[in-house]
């Protein structure tokens, strides 16, 4: 995944808080998806999970 250009246009859009609510999107999806996926933990994820 590559986040590097999100961090970069929020960070000089609206420095440290827009850095901030950047990670908080991004946590908020990876959450989302773990939960589809039916794990709660990384570990979960191994080769059973769908592609």
């Amino acid at each position: 995944m590559q986040i590097g250009r999100a961090y970069l246009w929020s960070l000089g859009l609206a420095g440290t808080e827009g850095v901030a609510a950047v990670v908080q999107i991004l946590r908020k999806e990876f959450e989302l998806a773990m939960a589809l996926l039916g794990r709660a933990i990384l570990a979960g994820v191994d080769r059973s999970v769908p592609r």
